[in-house]
């Protein structure tokens, strides 16, 4: 609301020399339903710029799927709430294979979120989903712990 993102994000990747073509800039959903007229135009210009823009948190609030007819995103995070919990798992799923192939006909990666053991990995693979993000892999780390845990697994 205060800074024009897309400009500040440029001028930054200018100024270290950094091509935004290699930087993910996350969205999150409810950002998108609340002022989707001026986030269409932020996600439009992040694109002329370069950079990858992805939608986070897909799933979590009141999603409207109308939005992503309008938001040419590149990226789709399913939200850990399809993945976590025994509470309607057959709904979720059904509702999530939907999404990973309504995603993948609008030419949008899939990343799963909130992934905490192997059978989750299992399942949405299953479904057609094959990048995730969670525990399962590794809890946050500061800097030098993630760069000797990104050394350690090529």
């Amino acid at each position: 609301n205060y800074i024009d993102v897309p400009d500040v994000l440029k001028e930054i990747c200018e100024k270290y020399a950094v091509d935004p073509e290699i930087l993910h800039v996350e969205i999150t959903e409810s950002s998108l339903i609340d002022d989707r007229e001026n986030e269409t135009d932020i996600v439009k210009r992040l694109h002329e710029y370069g950079f990858i823009v992805e939608i986070d948190d897909f799933g979590k609030g009141a999603s409207s799927l109308s939005f992503l007819k309008d938001v040419d995103a590149d990226v789709l995070k399913i939200d850990m709430g399809f993945v976590q919990g025994e509470a309607n798992k057959d709904r979720s799923r059904i509702i999530a294979k939907s999404v990973i192939e309504m995603a993948k006909q609008l030419n949008m990666e899939i990343i799963t979120e909130g992934v905490e053991t192997k059978e989750q990995v299992s399942q949405f693979t299953e479904i057609g989903c094959n990048i995730f993000q969670g525990f399962y892999f590794s809890r946050p780390l500061p800097i030098d712990k993630f760069e000797e845990f990104a050394r350690e697994h090529k």
